[in-house]
């Protein structure tokens, strides 16, 4: 099952690779790069790509960390993503999970910050299926998909 997660998250990073464009500081607009300073002043490493909805994105570390924020083309935010550990998914998340599946194992999550708030994106191993879960700080699911 671990090879299947590495193959798909393999191919999730492919595409998103073939679906962008990397542009060098100098390319990327003033509004951005002044909104992206702003709320990330601690930010290293950053490395700028164009996606295919003309949003920009900035991969980043930050205190060791990978960081992946995106922009709308007038510098507003859109959302950060990172990667958590299991045991950071929230206490109300693992309710909601524990009382959906009898028996479940959390495979990967990244956490999304946005302006509505927290969410937590989940690959959730059953005994039958592997789910793409998506949970907001509450814990109330905002997507289930079986992913096989």
């Amino acid at each position: 099952m671990k090879n299947l997660t590495t193959i798909i998250l393999f191919f999730i990073t492919a595409m998103l690779f073939a679906c962008s464009q990397k542009v060098q500081n100098e390319f990327v607009p003033k509004p951005i790069l002044q909104s992206f300073e702003s709320k990330f002043p601690d930010a290293t490493e950053v490395v700028w790509d164009l996606d295919v909805n003309a949003d920009w994105q900035a991969s980043f570390k930050k205190f060791d960390r990978s960081y992946v924020a995106k922009f709308k083309a007038d510098g507003e935010w859109i959302e950060t993503d990172h990667r958590i550990l299991k045991s950071g998914v929230p206490f109300y998340v693992k309710m909601t999970l524990h009382d959906t599946f009898s028996n479940y194992q959390i495979e990967n999550v990244v956490m999304e910050e946005k302006k509505s708030g927290a969410f937590y994106e989940m690959e959730v191993l059953t005994h039958d299926h592997l789910y793409d879960i998506e949970a907001d700080e509450r814990g109330k699911i905002i997507k289930e998909k079986i992913i096989n």
